[in-house]
C-alpha cells in the first residue's frame, strides 16, 4: 500500500521499527524456509487469546484498526481509491458509523480470503472473524469482488486475468495477510486456493504473485497502525507486516524490504542499484511504442524499475520492457530508466531515448478497424458500428467486442467472425431492438448489447484492446439515451476513450447506422433535410423554449444551428433549445438549420415568429398569517393559515421545517407528514407569484410531535398467598420480595443485556407446603407491545425455593433500546403471557438490550442449581386400579395429606389420613369412584373402579 501518511504519523512508525518488537524475543528470527515458518505460525497461534464474534466484535475492531489517520472520524476501503471522482463505488474513505448494509451509503467487511474459499467454509466464528484479513470495503465493491480469486493485473482494483486485481495500493496488503492466515490456519486457507499463478517451488502451497506483490509493494504505515492495535484486541501480530522480508526468508522470490535488518540487527542496506543500461525503443507508432533494456544488479536484488517520460515517471514495473501506450501522434518524447531494491534505494539513470510518434494516416487510410457508432437508445434500442478503413478485407474472426458492467471490469464477451470488406460497416444490435435497428445489423445478441450508459465497450484484436468507448474501471454514466457517432477525422482506434473524436445526438438517432466515412475517403456531398414544425412555448419576458421534428440525412444528422433572424445564436445535437438572454416586450423569428459531419447544410426550418412577456412584475406577495398548527400526532401535524395577496396573484406557498422547504403547495393548508415521535419542529410559510416574487415569512409556530407510547396485556395470579415470586436476578437488577398480590409491576428496575448469551436466576417463595411451580420469561425484542411466541426466553418447572439459573441468547435482530421483560410463576400449568391464573405471580421489568451486561451479583447471590423441567410433586399413583378388595396411595413426597371418597352423585364414602395403609374397598359396590386428596392448601382428584 503506497499512500504515505502525515510526517508525524510517519516519523512515529518510523521510530517503532527502528527496533524488532518484544513480541518476537522468544522466536528464532535467523531461521529459514519450514523452520522459520512453523515458528512464525507458532507464535501467532500460541498468542492469539481472543477469539472475536463476528457481531458486534469484529465491527468494533475495525472501527479503531482502520481508522483514516488524517481523519479518524473515516475508516479506509480496502480497493478503493478516490474520494472525489463522483462514483461511491470506487470511494476510499467512509465514516467509521456508517457500518451496515445499504449500498453508496455504508460499508461492510471484506473477507480478503474469502470464506466460500476455505477448506472447510471460514464461517463467522475463528477464521471467519479474525480481524487480520477482515477490512472494511464498499459494499458494491465488496459484492464484485465477490469470491473471486486473486490475479495478475495493474492499476485500480477490478476484474483481471480471470481473477481479482487488488489494486497497485492493496497489493502488498492482501499478499501479507493470505500470508498471515496460511501461517495462522494452515490447509485451512491455502493461498493457492485463493490466488491464480505459478506454484512457488519450494512450497507448492504459496503462489509466487503473493510474493511479487509483497516485494513490489512495501508496509505501509496504515498497515502498521493496525498490527498493534489488533495485537491488543486478539493477542496476536501479522509477521509479514512487521517485516516483509519473511517471505523472502521462507519461500525466496524477489527480495522484499526488510525492516529489521539482516534478521534483526542494523546495518540497514543503503546500497542503490546500478543504472539500468542499453535503453532502446522499437515498434513506433503514432499512439504506441516499446521499451527495452539491460536489467540492473544490486547487492540485495532489485526489485522494480520506474520508467520516465521526461521528468515524469510514468509506471513502475519488475520486468526489463515495457509497452507505452496513448502517445500522440507525430509528438516528440524522452524516456529513461531508473532501478530499485526492496530498500528503496533508487539508482542513476540509465541512458535516454529519444522517440517521435508516426504521423496519423491520411487519404481515408484507417490503422485498424474502430467502432463507428454506439446506439444507446430507448429500452433495447442499442447496437454498435465497426468500420473498416484499411484499404483491405479484414477477417474478423481475430476480434472481440467486450463490455464492463458498472465499472467492473469486463466481462461479457462476443466473439465476431466473417470479414468485412474495406469501406464497410459491421452492425451488432441488441435481439428486442427496434426493427429499424435489426434490419441494418449483421448479428443480433444480447450479451454485449445489453448495455447501459455507464457500461463501457472495448474492441479487443486478439487479447490486445484497441479501441474504447466509456471506462472499463468506473460506474459513472457517459452515453446515457444517446447516440455517439465517430467523428470522420478519426482514422484509428483509440484504447483510451476520447470524447472530442466523437459527436453527440439525441435519444433513438440511428439514421445513419450501417453507413460511415473518413476524411480521404467518398465525400459526403448530400445535405440533410430541413427539420420542420419549429414551435416555441414557454415564452417569459426574456427567454423562450424552441421544439422541432428531426431532419433526416443520407449519413447522419450531427446537429442543428439556430438562428435568430439571419444570427446564428447556437448549435445543439438535440431536437429543442431554450433561448434565453432576451429583452422583454420585443418581437423576434427564429429558425433552425441542419448539418451533418461533412459540414452539409440543410435549407431553412419554418420561421417562428415570438414577443417576449412584458416587464417582469417585482413585487412580493404580502407574509401570510395566523399560521396555527392541530390534529399533531407522533409522526404528523396540520398546519393552516390566513392568504397572503398580491399585486397580480399569490401562485403557492413554500411550507419550510425551519430553514429548510419541505413542500410548495397552492392552498392555505399543509399535512406535514413523516416526522419522528417526540421531536421539536419549528415551520413557517412564505408566499410567491407567478414571477416568483417571495413574500416575506409567516410567524412561526413550534410543534413536539406526541410520544409513542407501548401498551402490554395484563397478567396475574388470583392467589399468591401459598406462592409467589421470591427473586428475579439480571442484568444488574436483584429484586428480593414476598407476596405483591399476584402481580409486581417492577419496570422501573432496569437490567442490561448484551446480544448473544445472558442469564437469568429466580426463586419461588412459599408460605407453607411447595409445589411445582411453571416458570416463563418473555422479552418484547421487537417493542411492539406484544409478547410474542419467538419472544420466551425461559421455560422450566421446579419444587425448589432455591436460586435456579438459566441461560438465555438475545438474538441479533432484537431492537436496541429499553424494552419489557415479563416473569411468570403458575401453579398448575404452564403459564401464558397475558393471562389470569389461580395460583402464582407475575412480575414485570425493563431490560436495555445491546448494552454492556451488567454483573448478577454473583458474589452475594448463591445459585443452587439450574432451572429444569420436573414433574409435579402434589401428586399421587393410586394402585391397584381397578380394585375387588382395596387401594393403597402413593404420594409423590412426603407431606401431610388426608383423603375423601366419594360416588358419582357426591356422597362421602371414606375419609381418612393419607399413609402407608391399604384403604378397604371391599364393601363398597362395583362402580367408579372419586378420590379427593388434599393437603390444606391445594387438592387433587384421582378416579378409580371397583370391581
Amino acid at each position: 500500500m503506497k499512500k504515505l501518511l502525515p510526517f508525524v504519523l510517519l516519523i512515529t512508525s518510523l521510530s517503532v521499527f527502528s527496533q524488532i518488537p518484544s513480541y518476537y524475543n522468544d522466536v528464532n528470527l535467523n531461521q529459514t524456509s519450514t523452520a522459520l515458518k512453523d515458528a512464525l505460525a507458532t507464535k501467532i497461534i500460541s498468542t492469539h487469546a481472543t477469539n472475536l464474534s463476528y457481531t458486534p466484535g469484529v465491527w468494533d475492531a475495525l472501527k479503531q484498526s482502520d481508522l483514516d489517520p488524517t481523519d479518524n472520524s473515516k475508516v479506509i476501503l480496502i480497493y478503493g481509491y478516490s474520494d472525489s471522482d463522483g462514483n461511491y463505488v470506487t470511494d476510499r474513505t467512509r465514516s467509521k458509523d456508517a457500518s451496515g448494509g445499504t449500498a453508496g451509503t455504508q460499508w461492510n467487511r471484506e473477507h480478503v480470503y474469502p470464506k466460500s474459499l476455505g477448506n472447510p467454509n471460514l464461517g463467522t466464528s475463528g477464521p471467519g472473524a479474525d480481524v487480520h484479513h477482515l477490512r472494511p470495503a464498499d459494499i458494491s465493491f465488496n459484492g464484485q469482488r465477490s469470491s473471486k480469486k486473486f490475479a495478475a493485473g495493474s492499476g485500480n482494483a477490478g476484474d483481471s486475468n480471470g481473477g481479482w486485481y487488488p489494486g497497485d495500493e492493496w497489493k502488498g496488503d492482501v499478499a501479507r495477510m493470505m500470508m498471515y492466515v496460511y501461517l495462522r490456519y494452515g490447509n485451512q486457507c491455502l493461498p493457492s486456493n485463493v490466488t491464480i499463478g505459478t506454484a512457488n517451488s519450494s512450497d507448492s502451497n504459496m503462489i509466487d504473485l503473493l510474493l511479487q506483490w509483497n516485494a513490489e509493494d512495501p508496509v505501509s504505515d496504515f498497515e502498521k497502525q493496525r498490527n498493534p492495535i489488533l495485537q491488543g484486541i486478539q493477542g496476536n501480530r501479522n509477521p509479514f507486516i512487521d517485516n516483509p522480508a519473511f517471505a523472502t526468508q521462507i519461500w525466496g522470490g524477489p527480495q522484499a524490504e526488510d525492516l529489521f535488518g539482516n534478521g534483526g540487527g542494523g546495518n540497514n542496506d543503503t546500497q542503490a542499484p546500478t543504472a539500468p543500461t542499453n535503453l532502446v525503443a522499437s515498434s513506433i507508432t503514432e499512439n504506441s511504442v516499446n521499451l527495452n533494456w539491460s536489467a540492473s544488479t544490486d547487492n540485495t536484488g532489485v526489485t522494480g524499475y520506474d520508467v520516465y517520460n521526461g521528468a515524469n515517471k510514468i509506471t513502475t514495473i519488475n520486468a526489463t520492457s515495457y509497452s507505452v501506450t496513448g502517445l500522440t501522434a507525430s509528438t516528440a518524447y524522452t524516456f529513461s530508466v531508473k532501478a530499485k531494491d526492496a530498500a528503496n534505494n533508487i539508482s542513476t539513470s540509465s541512458n535516454t531515448v529519444n522517440v517521435t510518434t508516426t504521423a496519423a494516416p491520411t487519404s481515408g487510410t484507417a490503422t485498424d478497424l474502430l467502432i463507428s457508432e454506439y446506439v444507446e437508445g430507448s429500452s433495447n434500442n442499442k447496437a454498435l458500428e465497426i468500420a473498416n478503413f484499411t484499404g483491405g478485407t479484414i477477417n474478423l474472426s481475430g476480434y472481440s467486442l467486450k463490455k464492463a458492467s458498472n465499472g467492473g471490469g469486463w466481462s461479457n464477451t462476443l466473439t465476431l467472425s466473417g470479414s468485412l470488406e474495406n469501406g464497410k460497416t459491421y452492425v451488432v444490435a441488441n435481439s428486442s431492438a427496434s426493427t429499424t435497428i435489426k434490419n441494418k445489423a449483421q448479428k443480433t445478441e444480447t450479451s454485449v448489447t445489453s448495455f447501459n450508459g455507464n457500461d463501457a465497450i472495448g474492441l479487443f484484436k486478439g487479447s490486445t484492446l484497441i479501441d474504447l468507448i466509456g471506462n472499463p474501471n468506473s460506474s459513472s454514466t457517459f452515453a446515457q439515451d444517446k447516440t455517439l457517432q465517430r467523428k470522420s477525422s478519426v482514422k484509428s482506434p483509440n484504447s483510451s476513450y476520447t470524447t472530442s473524436e466523437w459527436n453527440v445526438l439525441s435519444k433513438d438517432t440511428f439514421s445513419g447506422l450501417g453507413s460511415h466515412v473518413i476524411d480521404g475517403s467518398t465525400p459526403d456531398t448530400q445535405a440533410p433535410t430541413a427539420p420542420t414544425n419549429l414551435a416555441g412555448s414557454n415564452v417569459t419576458q426574456t427567454s423562450v423554449d424552441l421544439a422541432w421534428t428531426a431532419a433526416t440525412d443520407n449519413v447522419a444528422v450531427t446537429g442543428y444551428d439556430l438562428f435568430n433572424g439571419n444570427t446564428k445564436i447556437a448549435t445543439v445535437t438535440s431536437t429543442s433549445y431554450s433561448v434565453t438572454g432576451l429583452t422583454a416586450a420585443t418581437n423576434y423569428t427564429f429558425s433552425v438549420k441542419a448539418k451533418d459531419a461533412a459540414g452539409n447544410i440543410s435549407s431553412a426550418s419554418n420561421t417562428l415568429g415570438i414577443t417576449t412577456k412584458s416587464n417582469a412584475d417585482t413585487t412580493a406577495p404580502s407574509a401570510p398569517t395566523n399560521l396555527a398548527v392541530s390534529n399533531v400526532t407522533q409522526t404528523s401535524a396540520n398546519l393552516a393559515w390566513t392568504a397572503a395577496t398580491d399585486n397580480v396573484a399569490v401562485t403557492g406557498y413554500d411550507v419550510f421545517n425551519g430553514s429548510t422547504k419541505i413542500a410548495t403547495v397552492t392552498s392555505t393548508s399543509y399535512s406535514v407528514t413523516g416526522l419522528t415521535a417526540s421531536t421539536n419542529y419549528t415551520f413557517s410559510v412564505k408566499a410567491k407569484d407567478a414571477a416568483n416574487n417571495i413574500s416575506t415569512s409567516s410567524n412561526t409556530v413550534g410543534v413536539t410531535t406526541k410520544s409513542v407510547v407501548v401498551t402490554y396485556c395484563s397478567s396475574k395470579g388470583n392467589n399468591s398467598s401459598y406462592e409467589y415470586i421470591d427473586n428475579v436476578v439480571i442484568g444488574g437488577i436483584s429484586n428480593s420480595t414476598s407476596a405483591n398480590g399476584g402481580y409486581g409491576d417492577f419496570t422501573t428496575q432496569t437490567g442490561n443485556l448484551s446480544y448473544g448469551n445472558n442469564t437469568i436466576i429466580v426463586s419461588a417463595g412459599f408460605s407453607g407446603s411447595s409445589y411445582t411451580e411453571n416458570w416463563r420469561v418473555w422479552i418484547d425484542f421487537n417493542k411492539n407491545g406484544t409478547f410474542d411466541s419467538n419472544e420466551e426466553v425461559v421455560s422450566g418447572s421446579s419444587s425448589s425455593s432455591g436460586n435456579l439459573s438459566y441461560t438465555f441468547s438475545v438474538p441479533s435482530s432484537a431492537l436496541s433500546g429499553k424494552t419489557r421483560m415479563r416473569v411468570s410463576m403458575k401453579w398448575n400449568g404452564a403459564p401464558t403471557a397475558c393471562e389470569t391464573f389461580s395460583y402464582g405471580e407475575v412480575e414485570d421489568y425493563s431490560v436495555n438490550i445491546g448494552a454492556s451486561s451488567r454483573s448478577n451479583n454473583s458474589s452475594s447471590v448463591v445459585i443452587n442449581g439450574k432451572l429444569g423441567n420436573e414433574a409435579p410433586v402434589f401428586s399421587a399413583n393410586i394402585f391397584p386400579n381397578p380394585t375387588a378388595n382395596f387401594i393403597k396411595i402413593q404420594m409423590a413426597d412426603d407431606r401431610e395429606a388426608y383423603f375423601n371418597i366419594t360416588n358419582t352423585i357426591g356422597q362421602k364414602i371414606a375419609s381418612g389420613k393419607v399413609d402407608h395403609a391399604n384403604i378397604n374397598v371391599s364393601n363398597l359396590t362395583n362402580g367408579i369412584y372419586i378420590l379427593e386428596v388434599t393437603d390444606g392448601q391445594r387438592s387433587f382428584t384421582k378416579k378409580f373402579i371397583k370391581k
